[in-house]
């Protein structure tokens, strides 16, 4: 039996967005494949639990001694280690028609020098295209994982074409897949309210709560924000004194029901730096609620289209953010046309559409 091979920092069992793909991947191939989880450890806690049948295989021990002993001044270094740990492992495991998923370029491009030929490698999209290229160093790295995989899945035609003007890649090798809605569409219209809300991992240098807290500082004391996630401890507490500051904001810990959670607010805000995709955006479009966020990622205009289903705003402009949250949560007819709107798109990212894409290509690979 072919083998599917998974490899992404944090375990599955966790919340994310890529966490969640992984899952997903695994029961879409159980009657298939045999399937493996490379990981190094967990991204705040295990809410979800191990799948039967899937071998999950931890990879940390090696490098955390070496962190202690170096109080974290090599950390960098040790994630090297660690994605090319990851990568041999993992060609330690595939041969001839099996299928590795990878989510970091430099493993994908150490796996490419160790597989087996007949393996096939996949590498998925986790962030923009400028993040995942931030530096010389990921650059030149990147390029080389780009001719090397089989597959590079990005999540709209956005970051396909950003992709293919950067960097020279076969257009062959490049398949839009977007993330699946877990979530089934919500069968009637948002409420409109003063209520906003965010779910994100808790993670400041990339979400840039700071800013959201500038944005609610904008609003009238009517107003109000509940954050909805997880992350390590050290980021949550950040988070809670940053809170401070901001009466009308709470943390509420993570949701595993989000068409619950969200059937509580009006409007969903993200001011991230920088994103792959944004789980929690179609998840919230999927329930009706209009989105407002900066512009800091490709996939954003694909799940928003601009004062139709939402707003996407200049990178960091708190008042113009605020503005937009004012206008539309104090006119009912706009705010009803952009419920209305959100859950017409959220056939784009159904379950059922998307899984068929990943399917196909996994059976095209294998073939």
């Amino acid at each position: 039996m072919s083998k599917i091979v998974t490899y992404h920092f944090a375990k599955s069992c966790g919340l994310g967005g890529v966490e969640a793909l992984i899952r997903n991947l695994q029961r879409l191939t159980g009657d298939d494949f045999e399937r493996y989880e490379l990981f190094h450890d967990f991204n705040g806690l295990d809410y979800f639990g191990e799948l039967n049948g899937v071998k999950y295989v931890k990879l940390n021990r090696s490098t955390r001694l070496i962190k202690k002993l170096f109080f974290g001044r090599l950390e960098r270094v040790l994630f090297y280690i660690g994605y090319i740990h990851a990568a041999y492992h993992a060609s330690r495991i595939c041969g001839p028609g099996d299928v590795f998923f990878n989510f970091n370029p430099i493993s994908c491009l150490t796996f490419s020098v160790f597989k087996n030929r007949e393996s096939k490698t996949v590498y998925v999209q986790t962030n923009s295209i400028d993040a995942l290229t931030r530096n010389k160093l990921w650059r030149l790295l990147f390029r080389c994982a780009l001719k090397r995989a089989d597959v590079f899945t990005v999540y709209t035609e956005y970051d396909r074409e950003k992709l293919l003007r950067a960097y020279d890649v076969n257009p062959a090798k490049v398949a839009v897949i977007p993330r699946g809605c877990r979530i089934a569409t919500a069968e009637k219209l948002a409420a409109c309210s003063t209520r906003l809300v965010c779910v994100s991992r808790i993670n400041e240098h990339q979400k840039n709560f700071a800013a959201m807290m500038e944005v609610m500082e904008c609003l009238p004391s009517e107003y109000t924000l509940d954050i909805y996630g997880d992350g390590r401890p050290s980021e949550i507490e950040a988070l809670n004194q940053l809170l401070e500051r901001c009466p009308n904001v709470r943390f509420m810990g993570a949701s595993t029901d989000m068409a619950k959670t969200l059937s509580n607010y009006a409007v969903f805000l993200m001011t991230s730096r920088y994103e792959g995709f944004g789980q929690s955006l179609i998840e919230a479009r999927s329930q009706g609620l209009p989105i407002i966020a900066f512009d800091t990622f490709e996939a954003l205009k694909w799940i928003v289209k601009d004062a139709k289903n939402g707003y996407v705003i200049k990178a960091f402009d708190i008042e113009d953010f605020a503005r937009k949250v004012m206008n539309l949560t104090t006119n009912r007819g706009l705010y009803r046309s952009f419920s209305a709107a959100a859950l017409n798109m959220a056939g784009e990212t159904a379950a059922n559409y998307v899984d068929n894409l990943w399917l196909n290509k996994i059976n095209a690979l294998r073939n």
